[in-house]
């Protein structure tokens, strides 16, 4: 019961954010629990920590595994059959198990006492069953933009031929299957003002390197890029701030060709991005990135829309923190937010 709190407190979020890679996560960790407990045995005395392990292993298995089926079936329920699919699926399941019993009864008088042959039945079985997930996770064609679908967009409009962008068709197959992989830098949408700056300095920095929805502060240093939101923003904020973020991050990378959208105006920050000395905030590369973005990035969200996706809701893990500041003339931003 303490694992699927602490799980539910750490991960919930993210379990909307990457449902494929959790899906796939929780079919691994629930082979692993099985695997293990058919193990156990093989050592007497530790056979009570294993076991408190595994279970405390199924119940992640418990949560991870039923919250992604809820997002596979949004995905998967297109005429709004929401009820249509869970019952389906249910069917699917129990006759999944009627065939995994009578498979299991018939090998049990097969392994009988026969230790060597069990584990390699077992493992062969787990390899099947993960594979098969593996095939079944990346079928699924999500039209909302996560974390990792948004960097490879990003990616493809910087890096990629000249054209429209991928759709949802062909991002799927280059989406990583695990939770985690393809981001090399922490980004933290939606942050407290405690930990995005370390003081009023800095603040006043950022307010005068952002936009008039959010300011972000990018550490190269540390890996790591916070941004705030302003409260009041238009929804569509998170998506563009979370866009700029990787575009950052995307700066650090190769030099961006001579002919990807915006280079002129791209391709001499990444320089200075790279010699940012640790401990400080490359401000003028941010500022400069943030002017660029007002620039390229509705135009960004636009050939997003064109290919498929779904810019008017996403899942890029905001958090819940909204702050509010003042302009840097000194009014107030739009609506009309108190000063700080």
């Amino acid at each position: 019961m303490v694992a699927r709190i602490a799980f539910a407190w750490l991960q919930g979020s993210a379990l909307d954010c990457e449902a494929k890679q959790w899906r796939l996560m929780a079919d691994l960790l629930n082979d692993a629990a099985l695997l293990t407990e058919l193990m156990a045995p093989a050592w007497p005395a530790a056979a009570p920590a294993l076991l408190c392990l595994t279970g405390a292993t199924k119940c992640i298995v418990g949560v991870a595994g039923g919250a992604t089926r809820a997002a596979v079936a949004v995905h998967q329920a297109r005429c709004d059959n929401m009820a249509d699919v869970a019952a389906k699926d249910a069917s699917q399941e129990t006759l999944v198990n009627g065939l995994g019993l009578l498979l299991g009864l018939l090998l049990l008088p097969l392994l009988d006492g026969r230790p060597w042959a069990t584990g390699a039945v077992a493992a062969a079985l787990a390899g099947a069953h993960l594979g098969a997930n593996m095939a079944a996770v990346g079928a699924l064609r999500p039209e909302t933009l996560n974390r990792p679908r948004l960097r490879l967009a990003l990616a493809a409009a910087l890096r990629g031929p000249p054209g429209p962008l991928p759709g949802p068709e062909h991002l799927a197959a280059r989406e990583p299957l695990l939770p985690g992989f393809g981001s090399r830098f922490r980004i933290e949408l939606g942050v407290p003002l405690h930990r995005l700056v370390k003081d009023e300095a800095e603040f006043r920095k950022a307010v005068e390197c952002g936009t008039e929805d959010y300011i972000i502060v990018f550490r190269p240093a540390e890996g790591w890029v916070g941004v705030g939101l302003r409260r009041g923003a238009p929804p569509a904020a998170p998506l563009a701030a979370c866009a700029q973020a990787l575009l950052l991050q995307e700066l650090l990378g190769p030099p961006l060709p001579p002919g990807a959208p915006g280079a002129p105006l791209l391709r001499p920050l990444q320089p200075p991005l790279r010699r940012c000395p640790p401990g400080t905030v490359p401000w003028a590369a941010v500022a400069a990135s943030s002017r660029a973005w007002a620039t390229l990035g509705p135009a960004f969200l636009r050939d997003l829309a064109a290919a498929g996706w779904l810019t008017e809701r996403h899942h890029v893990a905001a958090d819940e923190w909204r702050l509010e500041w003042a302009a840097p003339g000194g009014g107030a931003s739009p609506p009309g937010p108190r000063p700080l």
